[in-house]
């Protein structure tokens, strides 16, 4: 089974069989078996698939793909990033893998059992001494950069040099954004004292592209300030000064844009 295409808009995966392992091969009749290009459907560059067997016998394909974001102007743009799709399989008289037409944001789940179903981590109060599996890092995870323990009910950070704007283990705990329009608030306690002391809520795709909204100290005067960084320019777009120690940081999202909310 292959991916190819490329891994944009062209995405495809082919298959092929053979008695042993170094061919000769047979292509499946109707490759690529799985695709989307050319098409209207809201999952694009579906790729990278694997067949299960699940353990009533049925079969399914776990794969890759974007959702561009569903908006009124020309081109394709996406920034949820590669989600994982599920998607059931047949099998032809000829001993074929079939999906079907195109794999669709909801279908028909037959005999699979789906538990769990509520939504992971929709609120986290940092009760437990791990984190839930919602939660991501930056990289390779150093433990010395965050503590459940250290203060009961709360996620604790320990900042290190290492900035956004850099390759190095910042002290960066995130999820991935899984919904076009949603908010993200988090309630900071923070004293900075020193320059480039910082703390607070980052959408954040690379070192190069973010935004973030935070609490530091600038040019001796600890503040709430927006800054963005877009490739080599980046911009603090506003600060206020702000003398409290908490503070709630929030982020709305839609399709379109993202708007950052400070309060008290």
């Amino acid at each position: 089974m292959i991916a190819e295409g490329g891994t944009e808009y062209g995405h495809m995966v082919t298959i092929a069989r053979s008695n042993q392992p170094f061919g000769p091969f047979e292509s499946h009749p109707n490759n690529p078996f799985l695709t989307h290009r050319s098409s209207a459907s809201p999952i694009q560059a579906t790729g990278h698939a694997d067949l299960v067997q699940y353990i009533d016998g049925s079969w399914w394909t776990v794969f890759l793909g974007i959702r561009p974001a569903p908006i009124p102007f020309s081109g394709k743009h996406h920034h949820l990033g590669r989600e994982t799709f599920l998607a059931p399989v047949d099998w032809d008289e000829e001993g074929w893998p079939i999906i079907g037409a195109q794999v669709e944001l909801e279908m028909d789940g037959r005999t699979l059992k789906i538990e769990n179903k509520e939504q992971l981590g929709c609120k986290d109060d940092f009760m437990e001494t791990d984190l839930d599996l919602s939660w991501n890092f930056l990289r390779n995870p150093c433990k010395e950069s965050w503590s459940l323990t250290d203060r009961p009910g709360f996620l604790t950070l320990y900042g290190s040099s290492t900035s956004l704007n850099d390759l190095g283990l910042q002290a960066f705990v995130s999820r991935r954004q899984q919904h076009f329009d949603c908010k993200v608030s988090t309630f900071l306690e923070f004293s900075p004292t020193e320059e480039r002391e910082e703390a607070g809520l980052t959408v954040f795709m690379n070192e190069r592209f973010h935004y973030e909204i935070a609490l530091g100290v600038r040019d001796g005067v600890k503040k709430v300030f927006l800054r963005r960084r877009i490739g080599s320019l980046w911009k603090v777009e506003s600060e206020h000064e702000y003398g409290e120690e908490s503070i709630i940081l929030t982020v709305h999202a839609d399709a379109k844009s993202y708007t950052f909310i400070r309060l008290r």
